[in-house]
């Protein structure tokens, strides 16, 4: 019976023993022909077939919903749907709600979301959700403005830094810009391949990953990867980037 306890406590926070794989992706809303975008996404992501999918810039209106097509295309094509969450940011191209959404195939025990610090107008925001002890979280921050991301930083780490977490998402900045001395000098680990943006002629690192120490306890190994930078048509302006860990 001892035994029986014991395994029944620590499933949960070994729900990816042996590896998993995080795919983050900044969609570029509603632009375009953003169904074929979105199905040349989706392709990719069945074929990785990732544990966690966060994205960014999923938007709907009163003629489209981003994040319900998605997921449509995903279970049709065999993509166990276990959790998905979404949180409103602003009204993005004039047309658009924007939202942040994220996906998984393990059920998660709980959500978190709210407003990051940011101006009235294009508002930020986190969207995360726990899988056994594990925090996953993604956002988009400010696309203009030091300061404000600094900011954004440093309430992130106010509320995460302590949690096994890891953050990703259109970060608008990376870890040589000093907007994220908070996390550099607080024990966040750091993980980017690359420049992301513009997809079709990559000069600036904007998307990546963060995991706080604890998080990174449970790491033996780390692969990341950068998604459609060799693509014939890109199905975004940011190229999509995955992060593979295999856990201790």
């Amino acid at each position: 019976m001892k035994f029986l306890i014991l395994f029944l406590i620590v499933f949960p926070v070994s729900s990816f023993a042996g590896g998993m794989k995080i795919f983050s992706m900044n969609l570029h809303c509603g632009l375009d022909d953003w169904k074929s975008r979105m199905d040349i996404v989706v392709a990719e992501i069945l074929k990785s077939n990732p544990d966690v999918i966060g994205l960014q810039e999923v938007c709907y209106n009163r003629d489209m919903n981003m994040a319900t097509y998605i997921r449509s295309e995903l279970v049709k094509g065999g993509y166990p749907v276990e959790s998905l969450e979404t949180f409103d940011t602003h009204t993005s191209f004039v047309k658009y709600q924007e939202q942040l959404l994220i996906i998984s195939r393990h059920k998660s025990v709980e959500k978190d979301a709210g407003a990051l610090p940011s101006p009235s107008v294009l508002k930020n925001g986190y969207l995360a959700i726990r899988i056994g002890e594990q925090w996953f979280l993604t956002t988009h921050l400010h696309f203009a403005i030091a300061m404000i991301r600094k900011s954004q930083y440093e309430f992130i780490h106010k509320k995460f830094g302590g949690k096994k977490a890891i953050m990703f998402g259109d970060l608008n900045s990376n870890p040589d810009d000093r907007e994220t001395d908070v996390l550099r000098h607080t024990a966040w680990m750091s993980f980017f391949d690359g420049a992301t943006y513009p997809s079709d002629a990559p000069e600036k690192t904007f998307d990546g990953f963060w995991m706080t120490e604890s998080f990174y306890a449970q790491v033996m190994a780390t692969t990341i990867e950068r998604i459609f930078l060799n693509a014939r048509v890109h199905p975004s302006d940011h190229l999509g980037i995955e992060l593979t860990l295999l856990s201790r």
